[in-house]
């Protein structure tokens, strides 16, 4: 669904961000050196971080958005 270098942002809240960046090589999203194999993987890992995480987590497809031309897209408009 993404191309290489492509920016992916999960925000909390209205001023809690995480912007990675997909690498298609490992089909994944790099964010502050670390590696994630999943859009859920990438959000409740923020979750963790914030101390926002619950239970059984988040779908990161309905959550997080990806850069097109400088404006956010959601991805849970994306056909999966």
């Amino acid at each position: 669904c993404f191309t290489n270098g492509q920016r992916i942002r999960h925000t909390i809240g209205i001023n809690k961000t995480w912007i990675g960046t997909y690498d298609s090589s490992r089909n994944g999203i790099l964010h502050n050196e670390i590696f994630y194999k999943s859009l859920s993987g990438f959000a409740n890992a923020h979750h963790r971080e914030n101390g926002s995480y619950t239970h059984n987590g988040v779908s990161g497809w309905r959550c997080t958005d990806y850069d097109v031309d400088g404006k956010w897209m959601s991805t849970s408009n994306i056909k999966k």
